[in-house]
């Protein structure tokens, strides 16, 4: 077949084109590959130093995934969601009120958290800091605010579950968090750090894990609660109020430690 200047024209733009596909497609996998490096080192980092809360947040924003938007959605939807975006109330806000913090009752959740956060020379602005480059591909200004309240309530509910800031702790609480939020950063920072920490807490540290999960599934959705108005509570009736019961096989493992 004789080849006409047309024919050999459509040819090489057929050519032209499965080349810039291929092209197109080998600078996607470059790219995944090269993310996925930089999880695995973000992951290696924070199993070496568990308290690097800012490796912690790079795993967790790099595998945030479209679980955001499903539970932001389900918050949207919530009698109080709704307010704190209608109001823009910012619960770090609050949370860093410590003169009103420290006016309250001695057994309520705001005095708990506030003796907590000192006890561990914590600070809800610590946070703030680590998670600085988590959140710059979220433009929509309500999501954001959703994901950083989610953000400002991680000590809270160390509070509220009793999860200390050990490494189990930290585990069982982010097992927890992910039985809440689905993020499935959350999910393989508790799983792999499961495995890791094995080895110096011994027997227990699986069931210990499990049963945060499972307590986070039987729980209140904990990203819908009016923290703001809970803070003058008793601390044991908002656990009640929220189905949050205490960590019992965490505290078994912890005793062996002693």
């Amino acid at each position: 077949m004789k080849n006409t200047p047309e024919t050999v024209q459509k040819t090489t733009l057929a050519e032209s084109n499965v080349n810039a596909l291929a092209s197109s497609w080998l600078e996607k996998v470059r790219q995944y590959f090269a993310r996925i490096r930089e999880l695995l080192k973000s992951i290696r980092a924070l199993l070496i130093n568990p308290d690097d809360t800012e490796k912690a947040f790079e795993i967790i924003g790099e595998l945030r995934g479209k679980e955001l938007r499903k539970s932001f959605s389900r918050f949207q939807n919530s009698v109080y969601g709704n307010k704190i975006l209608q109001k823009q109330v910012d619960l770090i806000d609050v949370l860093n009120d410590r003169k009103t913090l420290a006016t309250l009752d001695e057994n309520s959740l705001g005095q708990v958290y506030l003796k907590f956060i000192d006890a561990n020379q914590l600070s809800p602005d610590g946070l703030v800091d680590a998670s600085a480059d988590t959140y710059p591909d979220i433009q929509d200004e309500n999501v954001l605010r959703y994901a950083q309240r989610n953000r400002d309530s991680h000590d809270l509910w160390h509070t509220l579950t009793q999860y200390g800031r050990d490494p189990l702790g930290e585990l069982c609480l982010l097992a927890f968090t992910y039985a809440q939020t689905q993020n499935s950063g959350v999910g393989l920072i508790a799983l792999i750090g499961s495995f890791r920490f094995y080895r110096i807490y011994g027997h227990g540290t699986f069931g210990a894990i499990w049963r945060a999960y499972r307590d986070g599934k039987q729980a209140s959705w904990l990203p819908e609660q009016p923290f703001e108005d809970m803070l003058s509570l008793n601390i044991e009736h908002v656990r009640i109020m929220l189905s949050i019961p205490p960590p019992t096989a965490y505290l078994l493992v912890m005793s062996r430690q002693r």
